[in-house]
């Protein structure tokens, strides 16, 4: 590794605010106005091959990224086929496919291009997402700030999912869910949010199973049938043919369409209800 090559920190890289909103979790955007000053010296050229930790596909050849240093993928396809670690990562191009696990210290920046991060395989630190395409099928050991672009999980996210002016498709585990204006989420039959979920702007449509559901003015929520979700809090517009553990409405319009089922207590205190199917408490 070059001695000096570790440069400056990355200035747009996300750093996560938690703010406690309803029964959710919101994430302040980062901002991303900011000019990233370098990412480099290391450059993949792929002048060998596709080996992520082959240093001769690399403009510092022979010398491969390693902890204290930023790396930078604008075309080509590099694999990561053995466990590797830089301190920050930027794709602006080409591809990356993750088979092993491949740790950033200060995370990951996809803005074009595509990370793939395969079965059994692992991508350690938070991904921001401002264009291209993320898909995962492995574990993202970190928080996922989707703000553009499109990302589809057939995995794991252990850390917060917040999704803005993007789309995401889950069919597998994700913590927590923040879906705020211009974002779209379809959570499929096999798509699962273990904590809570937030919309604060945007669309969520349920055909899996979410814990506890809070919906601000200007959100979307659909529940399907065969869906389940816990307690519903809603001020925006939501619906259900599936199941609700409760209902707290407190404004905007709720309707339980044919097949809904609202196994708890309804409690309305505001906005427009209407019952097509099955209020078990009110």
């Amino acid at each position: 590794m070059a001695a000096g090559a570790s440069g400056s920190r990355w200035a747009g890289l996300c750093r996560p605010t938690a703010i406690v909103s309803g029964l959710g979790l919101a994430c302040a955007a980062p901002a991303f106005g900011q000019t990233v000053s370098e990412v480099g010296p290391f450059v993949w050229t792929g002048a060998a091959g596709s080996n992520f930790s082959d240093g001769r596909n690399w403009s510092t050849a022979p010398a491969a990224p390693g902890a204290g240093d930023s790396a930078q993928i604008d075309a080509g396809s590099a694999d990561v086929s053995s466990s590797a670690t830089v301190a920050r990562l930027s794709v602006g191009g080409g591809s990356l496919r993750i088979a092993s696990v491949l740790t950033t210290g200060e995370g990951t920046r996809l803005s074009a291009g595509w990370i793939a991060v395969l079965s059994d395989a692992r991508l350690v630190g938070s991904l921001t997402v401002t264009g291209g395409v993320f898909s995962n099928s492995g574990t993202l050991d970190g928080d996922l700030f989707l703000l553009g672009g499109s990302a589809v999980n057939d995995g794991g996210i252990s850390g917060s999912t917040t999704v803005a002016d993007a789309s995401l498709a889950n069919n597998g585990t994700l913590r927590a869910l923040s879906v705020q204006t211009g974002g779209i989420v379809t959570n499929n039959s096999a798509g699962t949010v273990t904590g809570n979920t937030a919309l604060a702007g945007g669309t969520l449509a349920n055909n899996g199973r979410l814990a506890d559901v809070t919906v601000s003015a200007a959100s979307i929520f659909t529940n399907n049938s065969g869906a389940i979700a816990g307690i519903l809090t809603n001020a925006g517009t939501s619906s259900n043919a599936g199941t609700l553990a409760a209902l707290t409405n407190s404004g905007g319009s709720f309707t339980n369409n044919w097949g809904g089922v609202v196994s708890g207590l309804a409690s309305i205190s505001g906005g427009t209800v209407t019952n097509n199917a099955t209020f078990a408490d009110v």
